[in-house]
């Protein structure tokens, strides 16, 4: 496959097949010219059938594993990593060597439970650090008008 613009699907999957740890970054997909109909049409039929498409692209010369899902009514491009992209997660101390009482657990769970919530709010969140970054520069450019 030579770097173009092109996407190349492989099969189709149901999304809740694909575990999170395998996507890299994600970008909005849009319909490229004279593609609109396809773009709609794949985007429809995906929605319908609850299903995400594995294909496979190139980037900067790289050829990408990536996952596309309906999104807003539009899709999203997910880049993936491979399976020898992740790392063995028995690498990872988990603690298995630490004891743990019944009260320290119960303690644990009543903490989860006083901060549980039944939905994602995003727009409860937000990014603190961009936030003054920006204004820190709109402060600059004050000063240096």
């Amino acid at each position: 496959m030579e770097g173009n613009k092109n996407i190349e699907l492989r099969e189709f999957i149901p999304l809740s097949k694909v575990d999170p740890v395998f996507y890299e970054t994600v970008n909005y997909l849009g319909a490229g010219e004279g593609g609109e109909k396809a773009y709609r049409l794949l985007t429809d039929a995906m929605i319908k059938s609850g299903r995400a498409a594995l294909a496979k692209t190139v980037t900067r010369g790289k050829e990408e594993l990536v996952l596309i899902r309906p999104y807003q009514n539009g899709l999203l491009l997910h880049t993936m990593f491979c399976t020898n992209g992740i790392r063995d997660f028995n690498q990872v101390r988990k603690g298995e060597t630490a004891r743990v009482s019944e009260e320290e657990n119960r303690l644990a769970l009543g903490l989860i439970d006083q901060m549980a919530s039944e939905e994602f709010a995003p727009d409860t969140y937000r990014d603190e650090h961009r936030e003054r970054v920006l204004a820190f520069l709109q402060e600059k450019g004050k000063v240096s008008s």
